[in-house]
Formats: structure tokens, C-alpha cells, sequence
């Protein structure tokens, strides 16, 4: 018996974890909304994290509500964080803040 290697391994034409795109937005001020488009007609599944002036990073897949960042004044937090059709969305609320936002967008949709 012989290990034919393209049957025991992940092949890219099954698009999984297949990256459709990445990148990333910057933001600032008060309660922003992260707007990125990525038009692939159905809802995909994503991965992101915010990177805070800073350096503070928080990480999140596919949630919200999970983020609190306490800065030296204000309370920043995730209210929205979700993917449709057309776009990927990320709004903060109860606080201002400047920061990047970096995500990934894959090919699979979520299930």
C-alpha cells in the first residue's frame, strides 16, 4: 500500500481557510463604524483584531461584545461586529479612540 499524498492533505481547491482577502482601516473618534466591502455575495467567515494607539491588541473571530478597551479616560467596546453579503462591520461605542482595524476575509462561508 502506497501514501498517495494529495488524499491525506488539505487541497486549496476545497477553499478552506482560503484567504478572499485582507487588510486594513484605520479609525478614530467617537463611537466609529468600520465599514470594509468585500462583495463576495454570500456571508463569509472573517478574523480580525484591532490594534489600539498604544499597542494594545485584542483579538476576535466571528463575535461581539467581547472587547473592552479601558483607556486613561474613556471606555471603548465593541457593539457590532459582523459580516453580510456585501460587507464586513466592526462599530465601537461608548468611548473615542484612534486605532487600526486588520482582518481577514475568507473564501468559506459561515455555517
Amino acid at each position: 500500500m502506497s501514501l498517495n499524498l494529495a488524499d491525506s492533505l488539505f487541497a486549496s481547491v476545497a477553499r478552506y481557510e482560503y484567504v478572499a482577502t485582507t487588510g486594513s482601516a484605520d479609525f478614530s473618534g467617537k463611537d466609529p463604524l468600520v465599514t470594509i466591502s468585500h462583495n463576495l455575495g454570500y456571508t463569509p467567515y472573517f478574523k480580525c483584531y484591532v490594534l489600539f494607539s498604544g499597542d494594545t491588541y485584542y483579538y476576535y473571530v466571528n463575535t461581539s461584545s467581547d472587547l473592552v478597551y479601558y483607556g486613561e479616560s474613556n471606555q471603548l467596546q465593541v457593539s457590532s461586529l459582523y459580516a453580510n453579503s456585501t460587507d464586513l462591520y466592526c462599530q465601537f461605542n461608548n468611548g473615542t479612540a484612534s486605532g487600526t482595524f486588520y482582518y481577514r476575509i475568507y473564501a468559506e462561508p459561515q455555517s
